[in-house]
């Protein structure tokens, strides 16, 4: 909630930036040209794909270390209510 706050009052702000209204629009190249661009890219691939190996092993460990599912579904929903 606090960000989303703040990006408000930052998209409601006349004093960022924004486009002129005859300005073309930028292309989706100049974009992945900007420096650190595919750095940034790679990171936030390897931060989902690690988050979706984590959810789909957590009940396989669980099983081997006889958890119930009850309290794998409790852990996941945990993590989630945490991170959301």
């Amino acid at each position: 909630m606090p960000a989303y706050l703040v990006l408000r009052r930052c998209d409601r702000d006349p004093g960022h930036a924004r486009l002129a209204d005859g300005a073309p629009p930028q292309r989706i190249t100049n974009l992945l040209k900007t420096p650190q661009m595919w750095r940034s890219l790679t990171v936030s691939g390897v931060v989902l794909v690690s988050l979706d190996l984590m959810y789909a092993f957590v009940p396989v460990w669980a099983i081997e270390r006889d958890i119930s599912a009850t309290a794998v579904g409790v852990l996941l929903a945990l993590r989630a209510a945490v991170t959301a």
